[in-house]
């Protein structure tokens, strides 16, 4: 991505000329940038979608304060024989530091001469409150508060934060977890974890009475299959593909990118980010602590002196510019990364309506080779439902064949839009895989 944003260009001035510039400004033509417009729409839409359906408990991802706590637990116990031979259980307690429980559990007797019971009841804990008492912050969290609050005004099966008496009134059936963005993973099983501990939640589970899903605007891989390793086994759905430093290159540029990382970093920090994951997406409100540290860590040291583009995390500086980047901007800014900048240019592609602009975009993506749904969301800088969508259309229109391979009239509609400028010709390609992944996503 060639950008002429400031920001940008002097966080570039810091990396020698030449071959490590050129590799930061392919770490940089990987970012994706999410607007605070982009983020509410898509979760906003998506929530209401769920809650045309069944009613639906929405609870806001947010960091949970950990307290110490007795638990049981049995313990083998050997004979001392030689054979070492397993005689039985043997009880003990030991402390351990867990999450706070999402709702206060309350003993209640269900019947003469049985043991009670403990039961969800209350309030569950807030969508936004600072774990800190003398120091309040808020992250993430109150941006998620207000867009799941937006969305329960005006669609009156979306309850937040229900509680539990509200469950049981409404007959909650469904309990979504709502984040921004899915890194590690290690967050959002704390609030999972929240859940889980509640005697209740784990009763309406086993009985599927209610089941648990998580709905992201992004997520890495390695933090989906964290999530769902989860013993509440829940529904993960990542609305926008997150690109990371490891699935946007791949071989010798991989390793060039990731050396860079690593001497480019300053002293003490982690070259990938947390958990080294390495995503490539910046949010208006905040950037994730797991992307690469030369974006978000800042040096003083006189030896090795580094500015972060996203000091302390804030991306205000850089989103001053990009906020007033328009939609038609951003197509071109897509289609520059696909190498074919002449396009944007063309006064056909600029009068076209939206839905037409974004098939244009997916033919040059699957032109370029991309070839799973996430690869033609990232490079486009479109969400999945609107990739979906231009298939479909170009499916119909005949600019692609029932097996998803670009058609002649495919092709000779990028070569006609193409014709000007001195960018990288249109050739037809004989063969383009497309494989059954590239489907509507569910």
């Amino acid at each position: 991505m060639t950008t002429t944003s400031t920001p940008t260009d002097l966080w570039l001035t810091q990396l020698r000329p030449g071959f490590e510039q050129d590799l930061g400004r392919k770490l940089l033509s990987k970012f994706r940038f999410v607007t605070y417009s982009q983020l509410a729409q898509t979760l906003g839409n998506a929530l209401h979608r769920m809650g045309d359906h069944e009613h639906v408990g929405v609870f806001i991802e947010r960091e949970i304060p950990h307290r110490w706590t007795h638990e049981k637990q049995n313990i083998p116990t050997w004979s001392m024989r030689s054979e070492r031979r397993r005689t039985g259980f043997r009880p003990i307690s030991r402390k351990v530091l867990r999450p706070v429980r999402m709702y206060k559990e309350q003993a209640r007797k269900v019947a003469r001469g049985m043991k009670t019971r403990l039961r969800a009841v209350g309030a569950a804990l807030p969508p936004v409150r600072s774990v800190r008492n003398d120091l309040q912050t808020t992250g993430s969290e109150g941006i998620l508060a207000t867009i799941a609050s937006s969305a329960a005004s005006t669609q009156s099966a979306l309850h937040v934060h229900p509680s539990a008496n509200h469950v049981r009134k409404q007959k909650i059936r469904h309990f979504v977890v709502l984040t921004d963005f899915i890194g590690s993973g290690t967050r959002l099983t704390t609030v999972l974890d929240s859940l889980w501990r509640v005697r209740s939640v784990r009763s309406w589970c086993s009985g599927q009475l209610v089941k648990i899903s998580v709905l992201a605007y992004s997520a890495t891989q390695a933090g989906i299959d964290r999530v769902k390793a989860h013993p509440c086994r829940p529904v993960v759905t990542a609305l926008v593909p997150c690109p990371t430093v490891h699935s946007a290159f791949a071989g010798k540029e991989l390793g060039e990118i990731i050396r860079l990382c690593e001497r480019r970093a300053p002293a003490g920090s982690q070259a990938l980010g947390y958990g080294n994951v390495g995503a490539l997406i910046a949010f208006e409100h905040s950037c994730p602590n797991n992307v690469p540290a030369i974006f978000t860590e800042t040096s003083t040291s006189r030896l090795a002196p580094w500015q972060a583009l996203f000091p302390a995390r804030s991306t205000r500086t850089v989103f001053q510019q990009l906020g007033n980047m328009t939609r038609r901007q951003r197509d071109a800014l897509a289609l520059e990364t696909l190498g074919l900048p002449a396009i944007a240019q063309r006064a056909t592609f600029e009068r076209s309506s939206e839905s037409a602009r974004n098939m244009v975009l997916v033919l040059a993506s699957l032109h370029r080779g991309h070839r799973s749904l996430d690869e033609v969301a990232t490079t486009t800088l479109l969400v999945l439902s609107e990739v979906a969508a231009a298939i479909e259309w170009g499916t119909r229109d005949g600019y692609l064949d029932l097996n998803g391979q670009l058609s002649a009239a495919g092709l000779s509609l990028l070569r006609k839009l193409n014709q000007s400028g001195g960018s990288k010709p249109v050739t037809a390609v004989e063969s383009l895989y497309y494989p059954q992944s590239l489907r509507d996503p569910v």
